[in-house]
């Protein structure tokens, strides 16, 4: 089992004898040494199923739409039926009502995570009564007029969509399994698991029969070039159904969809606030100069736009053709500041639900990296984390998510209606009217701007070609006499240049922060106060838990061990699950052995000469770790065989061996696939029909 966090390979290790005496040998120290530092006990397979909807518990979190409304907004409240109601009164009737609607999505949970044939019944019809009831509203509301009719769709399609989804998910569920419903009446088909372990045995032989990496990365390259629209289908598969056995946990999910449907809420509230607001304004005007009032293409057109800032250069006496004027004048900007906001907004939300994809990827590229190399992979976990910093993370992690994202759409919200007042203003002011202090200003300083554009270009021209080796492929310094002198002249300059850059890095400093500051997973702040970033600390947090609890190499060493016995009938699926606690609880005994032992245990290992006989050496059992393994099959009432256990984990051992030995990985790189691929096969077809 040393497999799943060690790269070095057992080649390397010497191994003891299998004697009684010697009872640690390399494979029990390391499996000790993992739980040392990385404590927990992995997730029972019967879990992989539900890991392993994603799309189904998004669409249940969709489907709770309705209750995120009632959080935010006063729908649930008492206060329209008793409006004189004390305020302790309202929060006990606001949490009631949220519950009691909570409980209405507990089928769907249910339904999705335990499977089987009357699950699966039941969660269809109770999804299409759902879908049916969301339609009839939808309905209902089209008879009430266009606006009333936006609103409600606009508030009730990510509902409708969540249960047409969950529908079609539990009607495919009970099509693929329609043979076997006297079987999985009541479960779902545990073969589920069995799949799940295929396809990382079809990983690992993948990895076996790969000969040069190198050449496939020039191939992707090359089919990147060639297709970037498949390129983008690839990792949009990637996204969806990933690879290497990873599945999504529950907390991302539900924080990463709870936070697009709250950003979406507020897009439609935003926007309907919006609306109301600046009708009610130019209703006002209208009411003042009737002769104002226009249509919204007829108001934003150029010809209006041109005829309105005619009021910067008017040359009149008349108070009442002045006022007009003006009034014209925020009549028309009050359209422009409206299309600026729904730019904004939706741009806003766009990059929100990007920045939750860019999440879910990076997420599955760290999980996968400290799957093959440890927690190295982010020194800040060994430096910052603790036991009670992973189980805050873990709690708090989801919950920060959300919030952050509402921050980050209401920060990117405001800093896009910036930009585009600002560019409006500019735009408006240069083309209709005689302020036009753009073109005055490239007039003035176009010759300044090209020459300096021109040195710039001059200067990154002479260190490629002129200062640095081979044109920049190589490190090293030609012509070091004259690019010291050359440093000499050229520093008064290059001062502008650093001002630029100066100016620049004032401005994408707070935009980037803007923008990154929904993603929990990179940390806005630099190296030495990154620790202080509560949202990234819990982010550490919970992938660290996540990780350690649910490495796919783990569990599906896990199941090699006791699925054998789980198919020919000695072991129940009642007890399948407490047998995989029993693998591990096995091995609590060496997470308790005084330092004397350990000390001892490695002076005898460094004495062994380095052999691996996978039947026999590789695997040593004291009659301790016999006795224990038996209390502990007694206790659970598990029947196992102890030689196929151990002859499936010294499978895994070589199998990871011949992965991750330096010697085997550059032997490979030589040879040819067919010469070196059929007996690695053969392991894996063992452990497959195992």
């Amino acid at each position: 089992m040393t497999f799943l966090v060690e790269r070095r390979s057992f080649l390397r290790v010497p191994v003891a004898s299998n004697s009684p005496d010697q009872a640690g040998n390399i494979v029990c120290m390391k499996l000790r040494n993992y739980f040392k530092r990385y404590p927990g006990l992995p997730i029972p397979m019967n879990l992989v199923h539900y890991r392993q909807s994603t799309g189904a518990y998004v669409a249940a979190y969709t489907c709770a739409f309705h209750v995120i409304i009632g959080v935010v907004t006063n729908q649930y409240g008492i206060i329209h039926d008793f409006p004189n109601a004390p305020i302790w009164l309202t929060a006990i009737y606001n949490v009631f009502a949220i519950s009691v609607l909570s409980t209405t999505l507990l089928p769907i949970f249910i339904s999705v995570t335990h499977g089987g044939v009357f699950c699966w019944l039941f969660g269809a019809c109770y999804c299409l009564l759902n879908a049916t009831i969301t339609l009839a509203h939808v309905v209902r509301s089209g008879c009430m007029g266009l606006q009333i009719l936006l609103r409600k769709v606009s508030v009730w399609f990510p509902t409708l969509l969540g249960y047409v989804y969950l529908l079609v998910y539990f009607c495919d569920a009970l099509y693929t399994n329609r043979d076997k419903f006297c079987v999985n009446w009541f479960k779902a088909d545990s073969a589920s698991s069995r799949v799940h372990v295929h396809k990382i045995v079809a990983h690992v032989k993948h990895l076996l029969s790969c000969v040069d990496s190198r050449n496939r990365e020039l191939l992707h390259q090359q089919q990147y070039k060639k297709s970037c629209c498949k390129h983008a289908m690839a990792l949009f598969r990637q996204l969806w159904f990933p690879q290497h056995g990873f599945t999504y946990p529950a907390g991302l999910l539900w924080s990463l969809t709870v936070s697009v449907l709250l950003q979406y809420f507020l897009v439609v509230q935003s926007l309907n606030t919006i609306y109301a607001f600046t009708l009610n304004k130019k209703r006002e005007i209208t009411n003042r100069f009737p002769e104002i009032d226009c249509p919204f293409y007829e108001n934003v057109a150029i010809d209006n736009a041109r005829r309105v800032h005619q009021v910067f250069d008017l040359h009149t006496n008349d108070t009442d053709t002045i006022i007009q004027m003006q009034y014209e004048y925020i009549y028309y900007w009050i359209d422009v500041v409206w299309i600026c906001i729904i730019l904004a907004t939706s741009l806003a939300f766009i990059t929100n639900v990007f920045n939750v994809f860019r999440i879910m990827f990076h997420y599955q590229t760290l999980s996968i990296d400290i799957y093959r190399n440890g927690f190295k992979v982010i020194p800040e976990m060994a430096k910052w984390l603790n036991a009670f910093k992973v189980t805050r993370g873990t709690i708090l992690y989801p919950s920060y998510q959300v919030a952050l994202m509402a921050c980050g759409y209401y920060l990117q919200t405001l800093l896009y209606i910036v930009i585009f007042v600002f560019l409006s203003a500019v735009v408006t002011l240069n083309a209709f009217t005689n302020k036009d202090f753009l073109v005055q200003f490239l007039r003035s300083w176009w010759p300044g701007i090209l020459i300096m554009t021109a040195f710039g270009i001059i200067q990154q021209l002479a260190i490629r070609f002129l200062f640095t080796q081979h044109r920049g492929r190589s490190y090293g310094f030609n012509n070091v006499r004259s690019l010291q002198l050359y440093t000499f002249f050229s520093s008064f300059y290059n001062v502008f240049f650093g001002l630029i850059s100066g100016f620049g890095r004032v401005l994408y400093c707070p935009v980037s922060s803007a923008l990154c500051i929904s993603r929990l997973d990179i940390s806005p702040l630099g190296k030495p106060i990154q620790f202080m970033d509560t949202g990234y600390v819990a982010f550490l947090g919970f992938l660290y838990a996540d990780v350690l609890k649910n490495n796919p190499t783990f569990r599906t060493g896990l199941w090699a061990l006791l699925s054998p016995c789980h198919q020919n009938g000695t072991l129940n699926q009642r007890n399948f699950d407490a047998a995989l606690m029993s693998e591990v609880e096995a091995f609590n005994r060496l997470l308790h052995r005084t330092e004397d032992k350990q000390a001892a245990e490695h002076l005898t290992i460094s004495r062994v000469s380095p052999a691996l006989d996978i039947e026999s050496k590789s695997e040593v059992h004291s009659d301790n770790h016999h006795g224990e393994i038996d209390s502990a099959e007694e206790s659970y009432g598990v029947n196992t065989d102890l030689h196929k256990r151990r002859s499936n984990r010294n499978r895994w051992q070589l199998a990871y061996t011949l992965i991750r030995n330096k010697e085997l990985i550059a032997l490979r790189n030589r040879c040819e696939v067919a010469s070196h691929s059929v007996p690695v096969y053969s392991i894996f077809d063992k452990l497959g029909s195992a």
